[in-house]
């Protein structure tokens, strides 16, 4: 009997500590600062970046994290509001996306060299092409997730 309850109290333990996440509750995504660093340490692996390139690269990613946090904080709270953006407010988001990428490039071909460059803007569409390529789940909340 004794080591039922001990058996029954370890799964119990166990299941709780399984679920708990990451320490505070909050989501597993890392801060800005650190989600940069490791984009920048991932490039410079992939791509054989310098020191300097490397450095560069972190500035101009953990501005563009802190760019997207902010825009997608404005998106969360229209959901909550429950407004949904019209057409216009949709082709104005478009554009600005597309201006936003070609000054990634822009600025990506000043810090990388054509050789660095070229590998990287292949394997930025070859991991556009695989997101495109997988499904779409349309969740109960309207919210969509990729599987």
């Amino acid at each position: 009997m004794k080591k039922l309850l001990i058996l029954a109290f370890m799964v119990v333990g166990m299941t709780t500590f399984a679920q708990e996440k990451n320490g505070t509750g909050e989501s597993r995504m890392p801060d800005p600062a650190k989600r940069a660093e490791m984009q920048a340490q991932k490039m410079k692996a992939d791509l054989g970046l310098n020191d300097d390139q490397t450095a560069q690269i972190k500035v101009f990613l953990t501005q563009q994290v802190k760019e997207r946090e902010a825009k997608r904080a404005e998106m969360q709270a229209l959901r909550a509001s429950g407004q949904q953006p019209t057409e216009d407010q949709k082709k104005e988001m478009r554009s600005k996306m597309e201006a936003e990428r070609n000054a990634m490039n822009d600025q990506m071909k000043k810090i990388l060299t054509p050789e660095q460059f070229t590998k990287w803007k292949n394997a930025m569409e070859a991991r556009k092409e695989k997101l495109e390529s997988k499904p779409l789940k349309v969740l109960p909340a309207g919210q969509v997730e990729q599987k």
